[in-house]
């Protein structure tokens, strides 16, 4: 493998690496009661 083939696969590797690191999740995780309550309000007739 010569040195540029190195030098991209590192780099890939570290932007994937970078972008989990600094992703937003959402700090509420939903309950399967709030999606009980958010069907019945919005799907059910």
């Amino acid at each position: 493998m010569n040195i540029s083939r190195k030098v991209c696969l590192s780099l890939f590797i570290l932007f994937v690496f970078v972008g989990i690191a600094t992703a937003e999740y959402p700090e509420e995780k939903f309950s399967v009661e709030s999606g009980k309550e958010i069907y019945k309000s919005n799907c059910a007739v």
